[in-house]
């Protein structure tokens, strides 16, 4: 009994060591799969946008004749001085321009009139003033979509600053002349309207008002009649 026990332990002990060695060793296997392209995360891209994809440059010329009216003020003596000096001036203007957008534009120019002359008599005395006018500034230039049967017409408006200068020379038969001449920042503003001949050349009439900042002369009218050649 005791040989048969022993070997049915043996037995026993070598099948349990065997039964273990079977648990102790792993059911399965963990595969680990590596695609052979690993896609990378996308990157987003910039596309700079333009600040304004309506807008761009045309220069332009231009040449105005321009009807000037001073509104002319008091003296020191409380008289006007409409008495001795003419409140009409007749200019021409030369304009340079550049087209920004369909509905912008800005442009400079410079004006210079003829001799304005009147002759009269104060009190008895006769005497002769001779003045001239002259100007140079910027003007932004504000167009409408373009009107009428055929599209060839525009509304437009005007703010700008100026230099203005007015010169007076006073004559007196037998007492000789003087000379005055006074100058001054100010501003303008206007309204009209262009009418387009073809796409380069167009006509352009504008009513403006001027604030010289010039003592005596500060409010003035023009009315502007020219031509613009679009490049």
């Amino acid at each position: 009994m005791k040989k048969i026990f022993i070997l049915a332990a043996a037995v026993s002990m070598t099948a349990l060591s065997a039964n273990a060695q079977y648990y102790q060793q792993p059911q399965y296997q963990t595969i680990q799969y590596r695609p052979a392209y690993q896609a990378q995360p996308q990157q987003q891209q910039y596309t700079p946008r333009a600040v304004c994809q309506s807008c761009y440059v045309q220069p332009y010329v231009g040449l105005d004749y321009s009807f000037n009216l001073i509104k002319w003020g008091d003296d020191e003596d409380g008289e006007s001085l409409d008495t001795f000096f003419n409140d009409k001036f007749h200019a021409g203007s030369f304009v340079l321009g550049a087209r920004l957008h369909d509905n912008f534009a800005l442009e400079a120019y410079y004006k210079k009139s003829v001799v304005s002359k009147k002759s009269d008599t104060y009190y008895g005395v006769a005497f002769t003033t001779k003045g001239e006018l002259q100007s140079f500034g910027v003007d932004a230039v504000f167009h409408s979509p373009r009107l009428g049967y055929d599209h060839n017409i525009e509304l437009l408006g005007s703010v700008g600053v100026a230099w203005y200068e007015i010169k007076e020379k006073e004559s007196v038969p037998g007492y000789g002349s003087e000379t005055e001449k006074d100058d001054h920042f100010g501003g303008r503003i206007g309204a009209g309207l262009q009418y387009y001949i073809n796409n380069n050349l167009a006509l352009r009439l504008m009513g403006r008002y001027n604030y010289t900042g010039i003592d005596e002369a500060e409010h003035m009218f023009e009315l502007d009649a020219g031509v613009r050649y679009y490049f």
